[in-house]
């Protein structure tokens, strides 16, 4: 460990992975510019998964491993976030990508200066875009994360502005989580809207430092679908939402209402209530902010709406 160097805790979640966990594992393990400590919480796996880690964690003192029962990745994902020691930079990563070497080095660099300005109990978010690959990580496509939308009320639509793998975050945002007890389903959308609701600086890279491979085993992705396969994905989308962004909403209040700001309380506000309260449904379906950037997952979010699912 070079003492000169931050230090960033890298949070993993593994199930069921072992055929592309070592190439990842390496690549984090040659990030410069930083030191790197991995905390890696096994979520159930019946494949070599657990033998992969073990082996790694008997040759690296800076891996941590930990296994238990299936709590699906959310969920294990903010666990082992908040299981952690202290540190004042951490990052989420994929168990079958593979990062550039520059990846957490970009991240702190950009935290570091959104805190410069607006000072280190500020909790900031950094994430970048993607390169598509597919399982030989030949590279398909760069996403363009970057020009979503990140408002208040986009936010709320809980449909993908940020991928959970490129994200760092500093401190102040991870103690904002810790306060914030809720059952999870997304990590990274939970905690990217956290950030913005709680006045902090989300950071936006328009570069590309991970190559995020898509196979037949993702469990969530961005790879190519038949028609067929989007359709149920978004069917089983719709069935399984019941009010949970409403219910988040209110949550958010409860907790942290003398915290937000006027506009940010508003908007939360319609949200908690918008299945009970027509107008507050016609506004958010009417109105042009409740918009994520993207065409498809915008008509989705207001279908939602529509339907008293969202």
């Amino acid at each position: 460990m070079n003492n000169s160097l931050p230090t960033v805790a890298v949070i993993m979640s593994t199930y069921n992975g072992g055929k592309y966990l070592p190439e990842q594992l390496d690549s984090i393990l040659a990030q410069e510019g930083v030191n790197v400590e991995l905390f890696i919480r096994d979520d159930g796996s019946t494949d070599n998964t657990r033998a992969v880690l073990s082996d790694y964690e008997h040759s690296h003192s800076n891996i941590h491993v930990q296994c238990g029962e299936n709590l699906g990745f959310a969920v294990s994902f903010i666990n082992t976030l908040l299981s952690a020691p202290q540190f004042k930079y951490y990052a989420f990563s994929d168990q079958d990508d593979y990062w550039k070497k520059e990846k957490l080095a970009a991240g702190v660099k950009a935290i570091r200066q959104a805190e410069a300005q607006r000072g280190e109990n500020t909790p900031v978010l950094y994430h970048c875009n993607l390169y598509i690959t597919d399982e030989k990580l030949n590279i398909k496509r760069k996403t363009n994360m970057h020009k979503r939308v990140k408002t208040l009320e986009g936010l709320t639509l809980r449909r993908s502005t940020i991928s959970g793998c490129t994200m760092v975050m500093n401190a102040a945002l991870r103690e904002v989580v810790r306060l914030s007890p809720n059952p999870v389903r997304e990590h990274d959308n939970y905690i990217q809207s956290l950030c913005i609701f709680m006045k902090g600086t989300a950071v936006c890279d328009p570069e590309a430092y991970i190559l995020y491979r898509q196979h037949s085993r993702n469990v969530i992705g961005l790879g190519r679908r038949t028609l067929w396969q989007k359709l149920k994905l978004e069917w089983d989308k719709l069935a399984n939402k019941n009010g949970f962004e409403a219910k988040r909403a209110q949550m958010y209040l409860d907790i942290w209402r003398d915290e937000f700001d006027p506009e940010a309380r508003k908007v939360l506000t319609v949200v908690a209530n918008y299945q009970r309260n027509i107008f507050y449904r016609l506004k958010m379906f009417l109105s042009p902010k409740y918009r994520t950037g993207e065409l498809k997952s915008t008509f989705l979010g207001k279908l939602e709406i529509l339907l008293g699912r969202l």
